[in-house]
């Protein structure tokens, strides 16, 4: 398995084990603003190029160009549909409430909009590493 791909897995490891956090503590005590705290969680995904750097240390090459390729795919996947999901969650309330309606918003939930945005650009990115490597796009 390439650098990559482990640091792909990883990240979706610590996405999945947010979310269990998240969903079992909002369960327990309510989904209140405090509850998103658990999402510091995610600060973990950081640490995803840590893999690989003991290879790298030893001057092994743990990137090639086709590795360059698949995360450059992958960046564009995610960016792509993030623009999808943004533009949609905007025009939405337009089609939904009609062009005079108001909308009033809580700081906190723009905050956790900007954060589910990065977690749909990280899980997205992430799952595109991993899809390509496992078609075969990539010989070990």
């Amino acid at each position: 398995m390439s650098t990559q791909e482990k640091q792909a897995w990883f990240i979706l490891a610590v996405l999945a084990l947010t979310a269990l956090v998240y969903a079992a503590l909002g369960l327990a005590v309510g989904f209140h603003t405090w509850t998103a705290g658990v999402l510091g969680l995610l600060g973990f995904a950081g640490l995803s190029p840590l893999i690989g750097s003991r290879d790298r240390k030893r001057g092994k090459v743990i990137y090639d160009e086709r590795d360059l390729m698949i995360r450059q795919r992958a960046g564009n996947a995610a960016f792509g549909i993030f623009w999808l999901v943004f533009v949609a969650g905007m025009m939405a309330p337009l089609f939904l409430r009609g062009p005079d309606a108001t909308i009033t918003l809580a700081t906190a939930d723009l905050a956790l909009a900007v954060c589910g945005a990065a977690i749909l650009v990280f899980a997205i990115q992430s799952l595109a590493v991993v899809i390509q490597y496992r078609a075969g796009r990539h010989a070990e």
